[in-house]
């Protein structure tokens, strides 16, 4: 049975998933909010806090530590933007001792409405953690729901 469960690991090293909400407010708006760091406890589950590491402030290239707490237990992620164009598209790459993950977030104008759309790959650190990913897949893709349902409703909120 564990000679399975590490195939897993070897045969599917990545977990992708994705998720999209259509927001009530223009696209402006919508990205103004994502965008506010202070608002980020708001929406987005077990974020504690940030801190700018290097590169201009929401710059490509620029790192940030973003701390979490799940469960009680503080952890660490090494955020390094990829991508920021205003209004359309923020990528950003996360590490941490144990996965990392490569996340796109896309706006979309739907007449005044705004559809945000989300692509997460992540694949665990190890073929252990490797092998585990694929069976959380359901829980990761059902927290970055929630994360954007949160935000819809505080962008609808303001």
């Amino acid at each position: 049975m564990f000679a399975v469960f590490i195939l897993v690991g070897v045969f599917i090293p990545k977990v992708n998933f994705s998720s999209s909400i259509e927001v009530n407010k223009p696209i402006g708006e919508c990205w103004n909010v994502f965008m506010d760091d202070s608002k980020l406890s708001e929406w987005l589950p077990g974020f504690k806090s940030t801190e700018h590491l290097s590169g201009e402030n929401n710059a490509v290239g620029s790192t940030y530590n973003m701390i979490f707490e799940e469960k009680g237990k503080t952890f660490e992620m090494m955020e390094t933007l990829t991508t920021v164009e205003t209004n359309k598209q923020f990528s950003f790459n996360l590490d941490h001792k144990v996965m990392s993950s490569s996340n796109d977030v896309f706006f979309e104008s739907n007449g005044n409405n705004t559809i945000i759309k989300g692509a997460t790959s992540t694949k665990g650190k190890g073929l252990i953690m490797r092998a585990m990913f694929p069976f959380l897949k359901k829980s990761m893709q059902k927290n970055n729901q929630l994360a954007y349902a949160n935000l819809k409703k505080l962008i609808e909120a303001s």
